[in-house]
């Protein structure tokens, strides 16, 4: 009975963080499962199971080869998902930064290349909005400003407007990541951001209406922002300690 309750403890666990599998390619006929969870990044050095795509049931030998168990993913040729409602993105990099190809969700494909490539993480969302094109490519700059003041050259005009954030990284452990938009010049609680209260280190990883490389972004212990928590971060992330501290609010403005 209590080993009955544990498994139910646990699939209820599973179904409320809705966990699922994104398949990455490893060869023309080969795949591997990572187990994701929604809006977290997840580094592909975790356990995966590889399959075979042209796998025989019947063949016992190749059944127990396919069973076969590996802690790594290192490259890949491009990656999937059934998952409805979920949208992904791989990354060459552990921690999201250089994206490796198209988005992709359910019956669209992503195909990185036409031999393996690196892949270092992958994150899940349920709005294909949240998927940022990173870094300071000019598609987060001036583009979007027009011809409010002199924001694009690092002013402080028109940047209230809610087309102007940045969108920030935390990790809360080793390997959980969560993401979230913050706007431009306004002091804003970490939880009504759906950003995280504890946080080890975080960074700016990208800008929409203005470059992430003039912004900095400030935590603080309390909702009314009079306690800050050490250095403001950027694009360079900043590391709070061995152990999460506490936050629970945050400002992102121009420097």
């Amino acid at each position: 009975m209590r080993s009955t309750a544990i498994l139910l403890a646990s699939c209820a666990a599973v179904a409320s963080a809705r966990v699922f599998q994104v398949s990455i390619n490893v060869a023309p006929d080969r795949h591997v499962n990572l187990l994701a969870d929604l809006d977290e990044l997840e580094r592909t050095h975790r356990t995966l199971h590889i399959q075979n795509q042209n796998q025989n049931p019947l063949d016992q030998e190749e059944e127990a080869q396919t069973s076969e168990m590996y802690r790594s993913v290192s490259s890949g040729l491009g990656a999937s998902i059934a998952e409805p409602g979920v949208y992904c993105q791989a990354y060459s990099d552990p921690n999201g930064r250089d994206e490796l190809g198209d988005p992709f969700y359910e019956g669209s494909d992503s195909k990185f290349a036409d031999e393996p490539v690196p892949i270092g993480s992958v994150l899940c969302v349920d709005d294909k909005g949240k998927l940022f094109i990173h870094g300071d490519d000019g598609d987060d700059g001036e583009a979007d400003l027009g011809g409010e003041g002199d924001a694009g050259k690092g002013g402080k005009g028109g940047l209230h407007s809610a087309k102007h954030y940045v969108n920030v990284q935390f990790r809360t452990s080793w390997d959980k990541f969560v993401r979230g938009h913050v706007p431009i010049d306004s002091l804003k609680p970490t939880a009504e951001l759906k950003l995280p209260e504890e946080v080890l280190d975080a960074l700016v990883m990208s800008g929409m209406g203005v470059s992430a490389s003039i912004v900095g972004c400030q935590l603080y212990e309390d909702k009314e922002g009079t306690k800050p928590v050490g250095e403001p971060f950027t694009t360079l992330d900043v590391h709070y300690g061995s152990k999460p501290v506490p936050v629970k609010a945050i400002k992102c403005t121009v420097s």
